[in-house]
């Protein structure tokens, strides 16, 4: 099975996380930057602690740094670099200087061996060739031609006009830019080390199995001609950015000045493999020359770097460069696909998957017991869907794809006459349905749902129907030797409380009415107890074959004297449950056809079936057997992930006041899991636990000091798009899409065995973009969390929710947001959360919240078919906007953050000079930032300013460890279309403070006319006097139904920006504030502050401020 992929998904970006950054003034430093500022010796000591040469094996065969291309192995191969496993012979610098080896991977141009120089000549005939020395006599010198390596030119030195020896390695500086992350190299440096070292024996023996490296032949049916036909703009886009993460370091930003001499200038020089578009495929595909494969791409994103780089580069400028043409296209191999599947990964979601079910049912649960799955909609406790042989068809969900729009469907075609089973209240099955929620639970006198127990893969479920408490087993039905029953039956054991009669339609008989089957009863002695049985069975007609197999058997067994089972006039086989002042317990054997093992004939010999009767003994063995104990054992659970993973994380290379710290994530897991992380938070203990988009929590342990022994272990699986994580008293609260769970470990395996229901969320979107973000506790106990309004049938427009610590109260906090991804507290207990530019959303924000208000978002579109504010009941032409909203703390910019996450307060002093400050992440950018505040009357507004680090993820939440202080963040890709490029699936790392200086603006306000900054260092006074040392620009959004806003003049209101004239900037006496006069300064939504000045100590600090001023007082109040 193949599923469709979106294009920019993170199946490349992840390529390009450390060559390419955003255009802000305080640039985070790049992974080769980093890596040439570390100290060499501790730098080897990380290499050989952390690095795995395994894994730099499959590196060295398979990275787009294409190692393998010009560090041959086949000694048929033409090399370019030394060989690794023969230099131990050749130079013993290179073993017995592990630095050595270093800096040749760093800097490949410091120290280059003679044999591996480019020279260029010139003959007297001004013929220019360049290349490296095979040979050289007296009479003349033999080159490898650098831009062929396969073409020898020999050139007689009596007609060498000029010959020059380049300082530049073949190598390009930058080449291990192309690896995605610090750990990458570590595993390559370690596969380097370890085969200088070890020479031939260990090449082999780190020799990567052959499917490791294999190319697929993932080109073999594509409609080349319909690809090429289909690309447009967003192709040349997407080809861009991947460009820009594999082909740059080689090919040059701009194609023509490439880095690395043999390759390819594409605006002038013709390609050695073929220039059309189907051979330049062929060169991505398999790899030619130096050229690795790049397989890492699927065919049509190959196609899309190829189509950017002949758009962009060839077409301009290159004489081989020809247009597509009829002629050429027909020529093309045909083929049926565009290249744009992958595989769907068969995942192990463990016992049960929270999801929607198709786009009808907003809150659901499915499971599998033997051969059957049934999908549980968890508003009503009715099936939803029956089938079998397959789990549900995720294919085009978040399970799946980067994305993943569609909905959770059955697996395998319904079961009809087995999805029956409906609860009735108030004593009927046809109660009304008019005031129910359309996308909520029940009224808590009907319904409430408890949750669910796990063992092992079996679950039960816990719930009160009109106020009566019920388990409910699925126990799957095995074969056994007498072929008493097969997998062709349904099995489920219940327990019932003491409480009002219950109804219940167990199955549907298609086209039976009341009387139309005989419903026959019997009672079973066994070991002392007495049970009654009762039974729908299938009637044969001759007449009508088609009826016979669409009839239920249906049997029901309980533990008192008597059972009543009925069929309606609508063909349900109805199970009235008796007032009872005691606990009830049955089982219900369900089967589309007749169960092996249970003859009619024999059924039908006697009321009474004692111990003696083989009937009776089958029929009570199968059945029956409950012990009293039961279901209070099974509530313990059993481990069903017993594999604890082990990773090692690494320190990060940042030489100043903080660096940036990576926790290292499995990469494969026992059950497919796709570990796109979401939310964290820390017991005491510090161990941490984390949610995944997928619908994991895991435990990690080993967060200290080092990351050297970090181990995974998979704690819950099957929640609904948990994004929000909450320890509270030692136990984990999850927001889910549907609802806020607690999970309970009660035995102590470091497993959940039961997923409580905490909170029923009030209105469930089945729309991918419906999301439920965050979790939060406030001052009061509360445990608060967003909902959007953007993509959701949700009949308020966007909320913060705030439950009451029992979880049986909420208060729709405020309203009024797009897609809030993300919330914190103030140390003050008041609320922040951010939202994301769009529609109604002139720009990206961090809102401080207030009871009862409203932050602007408005509810005048939706998408057809897919979500609606209300499910469509408002008419959306209709909706006239308020007049205003209340505004921000803070407007942040489109390009300095595209896509809002969470706050933190940084409360813990051990975080050096950032403590004390509210914290800002990006979701679309990957960056973190800090936040000052000025309180002006009762309004608040703020400054906001990018920390210098590009994390590997877009970043969703952060939080403090309670053991070391310092700060974690986590997040994933996903749905961010728009971002900075070369965000990860999956990322989670540590903000941690060295102790080293770490220069800072740490305070920011404004005052009549006059611009006010802190520094926590001082400023050199003639650096503020230079040219742009000092520029301040302000421009105004305008809110309405657009996506985003413009910029717009506050002095004209036409499209455009102010730059504000400054009349004077100074310093106070100790250099560190710095005053700025700008006469023009008023209230404005965005105001842009850049510094570019140098510290007393001869440092450079660049910085910029973006800040939203909502008032200007007359003075500043004194210290």
């Amino acid at each position: 099975m193949v599923i469709r992929v979106a294009l920019l998904t993170s199946l490349f970006l992840w390529l390009v996380a450390s060559s390419v950054s955003g255009e802000t003034v305080r640039k985070a430093q790049s992974l080769e930057a980093l890596l040439k500022s570390a100290p060499k010796p501790w730098l080897i000591d990380e290499i050989l602690t952390r690095g795995d040469a395994r894994r730099g094996a499959i590196l060295f065969h398979t990275s787009a740094a294409a190692c393998v291309r010009c560090h041959a192995i086949d000694k048929g191969q033409a090399p370019v670099g030394p060989r690794l496993s023969e230099i131990r012979s050749q130079d013993s610098r290179l073993v017995s200087d592990r630095s050595y080896l270093l800096t040749a991977l760093l800097e490949p141009s410091r120290d280059i061996r003679p044999e591996f120089r480019v020279n260029t000549i010139r003959t007297d005939e001004d013929s220019i060739f360049s290349g490296l020395v095979v040979k050289e006599t007296a009479d003349s010198v033999q080159l490898r031609a650098s831009n062929d390596l396969n073409q020898l030119h020999s050139i007689p030195k009596s007609q060498i006009e000029s010959r020059v020896e380049s300082k530049a390695s073949l190598m390009p500086d930058g080449l291990i830019g192309t690896l995605r992350d610090q750990g990458e190299f570590y595993d390559l440096a370690a596969y380097v080390f370890a085969v200088a070292e070890g020479g031939p024996d260990t090449e082999q023996e780190l020799m990567p199995l052959p499917d490791q490296i294999a190319v697929q032949e993932d080109w073999l049916d594509l409609n080349h001609k319909g690809i090429l036909t289909k690309l447009a703009k967003k192709d040349f886009e997407a080809g861009q950015a991947i460009y820009q993460g594999y082909c740059i370091d080689c090919h040059g930003k701009d194609g023509n000045t490439p880095n690395l001499p043999t390759a390819r200038a594409f605006g002038k020089q013709p390609l050695k493999f073929g220039n059309d578009p189907y051979r330049m495929f062929l060169t991505l595909t398999k790899g030619n020359g130096l050229m690795g494969s790049m397989r890492h791409l699927t065919p049509y994103q190959r196609y899309q770097v190829i189509h950017y780089i002949r758009e962009a580069f060839m077409k301009p400028s290159n004489p081989d460069y020809t247009p597509l043409d009829a002629t050429y296209l027909d020529s093309l191999p045909t083929g049926s696909e565009l290249g744009d599947e992958i595989p769907v990964i068969s995942r192990d979601y463990g016992a049960a998957l929270g999801s929607q079910f198709q786009r009808n049912h907003p809150s659901a649960l499915t499971t599998s017991t033997g051969s059957w799955t049934l999908s549980y909609d968890l508003h009503s406790m009715d099936i939803a869907g029956v089938w079998r042989n397959a789990f549900l068809d995720l294919s085009e969900t978040q399970h799946q794809k980067g994305r993943g729009e569609g909905v959770a469907e059955p697996g395998a075609s319904p079961v009809e006459t087995m999805m029956g089973w409906k609860w009735g209240h108030n004593g009927t099955l046809d109660y009304d349905r008019n005031h129910l929620p359309p996308r909520g639970p029940m009224p808590r006198e009907w319904l409430v749902y408890r949750g669910y127990y796990r063992h092992g893969r079996e679950i039960m479920l816990s719930y009160e129907i009109d106020r009566r408490p019920v388990l409910e087993k699925l126990i799957s039905v095995k074969e056994d030797s007498n072929r008493t029953l097969d997998g062709n039956a349904l099995r489920r054991r219940m327990r019932i409380a003491p409480g009002r009669e219950l109804v219940l339609s167990v199955a549907k008989w298609s086209g039976a009415t009341t009387g139309s089957s005989p419903v026959e009863k019997r009672t079973i002695h066994r070991d002392g107890r007495v049970y009654s049985m009762a039974q729908v069975r299938h009637r044969s007609d001759p007449s009508n074959p088609e009826r016979d197999a669409e009839s239920p058997w249906v049997t029901v067994v309980v533990d008192s004297d008597s059972v009543r089972l009925d069929i309606d006039r609508e063909g349900r086989v109805v199970w009235t449950i008796p007032e009872s002042e005691s606990p009830l317990e049955c089982e219900i054997l369900l089967s589309p056809t007749q169960p092996a093992g249970l003859d009619p004939a024999q059924v039908g010999k006697a009321e009474t079936v004692s111990n003696s009767d083989a009937l009776g003994d089958r029929l009570a063995r199968i059945l029956t057997g409950w012990k009293d104990s039961d279901f209070e054992d099974w509530k313990q659970g059993s481990a069903l992930w017993p594999e604890r993973l082990q990773t090692v994380g690494w320190l990060g290379l940042e030489q100043e006041g903080y660096a940036l710290d990576t926790i290292s994530i499995p990469k494969s897991n026992p059950w497919n899991a796709w570990l796109r992380t979401a939310a964290i938070d820390f017991f005491s203990d510090g161990r941490m636990v984390v949610s995944t988009y997928g619908g994991d929590v895991w435990l990690v342990s080993g967060i200290d000091a080092t990351l050297k022994q970090i181990e995974w272990k998979r704690f819950a699986s099957g929640l609904y798009e948990p994004l929000g994580i909450k320890i509270v008293n030692e136990v984990p609260y999850v927001t889910c899409k549907d609802r806020v769970v607690r999970l309970h470990d009660t035995n102590g395996d470091d497993e959940a065995d039961f997923y409580e229901n905490f909170f029923d969320d009030p209105d469930v979107s089945t729309h991918f973009h419906a999301f439920n973000f965050d979790l939060q506790i406030d001052r009061e106990g509360w445990l608060v969390y967003a909902k959007g309004g953007h993509g959701a049938d949700y009949s308020i427009p966007g909320a913060i929710l705030r439950i009451s610590p029992d979880g049986t109260r909420k208060e729709e906090f405020a309203t009024g947001f797009r897609v809030p991804n993300g919330m914190g507290v103030l140390p003050d207990g008041r609320l922040t959360c951010s939202d994301n530019q769009g529609q109604w959303m002139p720009a990206s924000k961090i809102n401080l919240l207030r009871r009862g208000g409203y932050y602007g978002w408005v509810p005048t579109y939706g998408q057809k078919g897919k979500w609606s504010t209300d499910g469509g009941k408002i008419d959306l032409s209709q909706v006239v906007p308020p007049e205003d909203f209340d505004r921000p703390l803070v407007w942040i910019p489109h390009e300095f953050d595209n896509s809002s996450g969470g706050q933190l307060w940084a409360g813990d002093s051990r975080w050096g000079p950032l403590s004390g400050h509210l914290l800002h992440t990006s979701f679309g950018k990957g960056w973190m930032y800090y936040v000052l505040t000025q309180q002006v009357g009762d309004r608040t507004q703020g400054a906001i300013i990018k920390l210098p680090f590009d994390f590997q993820t877009g970043i969703m939440r952060a939080r403090t460890h309670p053991r070391d202080g310092q700060v974690y963040a986590v997040g994933l890709q996903g749905w961010n279309g728009s971002g900075r490029i070369g965000l990860r699936d999956e990322g989670i790392q540590r903000l941690r403070y060295t102790g080293r200086d770490w220069k800072m603006v740490s305070d920011a306000k404004v005052k009549r006319g006059e611009i006010v900054l802190q520094c926590n260092f001082p400023i050199a006074a003639d650096s503020i006097l230079r040219e742009g040392a000092v520029t301040v620009e302000a421009w105004n959004y305008r809110w309405s139904s657009a996506y985003g806003s413009d910029q717009y003049s506050p002095t004209t209101g036409k499209p455009g920006v102010d730059s504000l004239a400054l009349k004077r900037i100074a310093l106070d006496k100790e250099g560190t504030v710095l005053r700025i006069e700008a006469p023009q300064l008023r209230p404005v939504d965005q105001l842009h502050v850049t510094l570019r000045v140098k510290a007393q100590d001869g440092t450079s600090f660049e910085e910029e401020v973006y800040w939203t001023i909502h008032a200007i007082p007359e003075e500043l109040p004194k210290d």
